[in-house]
């Protein structure tokens, strides 16, 4: 009877044990992971293709705020993290001295740490006094081909006739040089007022007159009101995706205020190129970014294929005012995160941060 009893309370202790322990451990790879997955986000948006980048990375995953990087309840610290890069989402991560400079392609970013979880009851039975628990996560800087919102719906002409589909470098456009967002109804070369700054040259007016109906912007069959709310809240409800065939048309005189409404909406609403852009970062220096808008860029007459995304710099909303056979321009500014701040580590496309692991 003892040793029936005696095999019961140890049996019973285990079973306690080995739900008290691994208890633990759960709760400890719960706090690891979501450490992991907040770390890599926070350092995949601060990779812009640069060595620095990739330090600023390894910054924002490793000095994140105290409460974030706490674990067992608040009390315990992560300190065994491990920061790594690579250009796939899968394999080839690297550490940062390891990492070419410049690091092209490298958008993806892996964080790993582990904790050593006390054991209590578990001891007699794991023969330890400790158990390891590790957890890691994959974040990078994913190339977005679809929109349904947030498009400004215009499209500039790719400059480069040969501009080809996805490869940005390609397409012409020179950071803070102007671009025709919208046609105007009758460009002519000797008026440098009805063309914009970058497209003034006989090519861009010979493509354009191909087909001079498509003057880039691109709703068609739209109230007023929704037009509105496209041009000044981006509320499309429609995809729009690279390689799509992309038909355009002109905008009525009293559409293009909704764009000088979107422009005074910015907290620097009249500043000009430079003097609102970060030149390194890309980003604004003192306005929102209401002015920063991302449109699909096309490749021009016959196809008028959607070769991809871009961001531009709207300019003063005194340029948006004079008429719907004006010629509406904006800075080109290039690539950039969707939702999110920086340069990018590519030179092409628009980007989401998001975990991938």
């Amino acid at each position: 009877m003892l040793v029936a009893f005696s095999l019961a309370l140890l049996f019973i202790l285990g079973v306690v044990g080995l739900t008290f322990d691994i208890g633990r451990m759960y709760c400890a790879r719960s706090e690891a992971q979501a450490f992991v997955d907040s770390a890599a986000l926070q350092g995949a948006e601060r990779m812009d293709g640069t060595k620095a980048g990739l330090y600023a990375a390894i910054e924002a995953a490793t000095s994140a705020p105290d409460q974030r990087k706490r674990w067992q309840f608040g009390t315990a610290s992560f300190t065994d993290i491990t920061v790594q890069f690579s250009k796939f989402a899968g394999s080839g991560f690297l550490d940062v001295a390891a990492v070419p400079d410049p690091p092209a392609g490298y958008r993806f970013i892996r964080v790993t740490t582990q904790v050593n979880v006390n054991l209590t009851l578990l001891r007699p039975i794991a023969n330890a006094v400790m158990s390891r628990v590790a957890a890691a996560a994959v974040a990078g800087q994913i190339k977005r081909d679809t929109f349904t919102d947030g498009i400004f719906p215009f499209s500039p002409m790719a400059p480069n006739v040969d501009a080809v589909q996805g490869e940005m470098s390609t397409w012409g456009f020179v950071v803070g040089q102007l671009y025709t967002l919208q046609w105007s109804s009758m460009p002519k070369l000797s008026q440098p007022k009805t063309m914009c700054a970058g497209d003034l040259n006989q090519s861009m007016l010979d493509r354009f007159m191909v087909d001079k109906n498509n003057r880039g912007f691109i709703v068609n069959g739209a109230s007023a009101a929704e037009i509105h709310q496209v041009i000044v809240n981006g509320t499309e409800d429609y995809p729009i995706s690279e390689g799509d065939t992309l038909m355009t048309t002109g905008t009525k005189e009293t559409e293009t205020k909704y764009i000088a409404e979107r422009v005074d909406r910015d907290a620097d609403p009249g500043t000009d190129f430079w003097s609102y852009i970060n030149a390194e970062s890309l980003e604004p220096i003192s306005g929102n970014g209401l002015r920063i808008v991302i449109v699909p860029v096309n490749s021009g007459p016959p196809d008028r294929k959607i070769l991809g995304f871009a961001r531009f710099l709207l300019q003063p909303a005194s340029e948006y005012l004079m008429g719907g056979n004006a010629p509406m321009c904006g800075w080109y500014l290039g690539p950039g995160i969707y939702g999110g701040s920086g340069r990018p580590v590519e030179e092409n496309g628009i980007y989401v941060i998001a975990l991938v692991k």
